[in-house]
Order: C-alpha cells, then sequence, then structure tokens
C-alpha cells in the first residue's frame, strides 16, 4: 500500500513537471535532494544491511522517543468540550 502510494506521488510529480511546469521540468527533475535527506538515507541503508547494527538502532531511537513522550505528555487530561 504505501509503495503504491509513493509510486503514485512519484507519478503525480513527474507528470505535473512534464505538463503544467514544462519550462522547469529540466530543473524540477534533475534537481538533487537536500544534504540532509541524502545522508539520512545512506545512514538508513548501511543500518539496513547489518541486524545487530539495526537492532542496537532502533533501541536507541526507541528510547529517545519514549524519553520526548514523557517529556511532552500532559500532566493532567485535557478538558473535552461537550
Amino acid at each position: 500500500a504505501a509503495r503504491s502510494q509513493l509510486q503514485g506521488q512519484i507519478s503525480a510529480y513527474v507528470n505535473e513537471a512534464v505538463t503544467v511546469d514544462a519550462e522547469h521540468a529540466e530543473a524540477l527533475l534533475e534537481r538533487r535532494a537536500p544534504v540532509l535527506d541524502r545522508l539520512r538515507f545512506s545512514f538508513w541503508k548501511l543500518v539496513s544491511n547489518r541486524p545487530r547494527l539495526r537492532r542496537s538502532v532502533g533501541r536507541a531511537i526507541n528510547a529517545a522517543g519514549l524519553a520526548i513522550r514523557r517529556k511532552l505528555a500532559y500532566i493532567e487530561p485535557l478538558p473535552l468540550r461537550a
């Protein structure tokens, strides 16, 4: 499901770049991803090929997420309007 949605988004982007934004198509289709996105992709590609590293990174991310959720969690429930 997620893969088909991504494929649909890519198709829509390319179609729009070639038809609606035809004068800017070359710039839109050949631009590189931002450096942070490329680094993130490279990191996850490295991690996904190493099961032990993937598990340890997963634990670290889960621990960080738990800490963030605890810090951002409300102490009292929010009152609901009727």
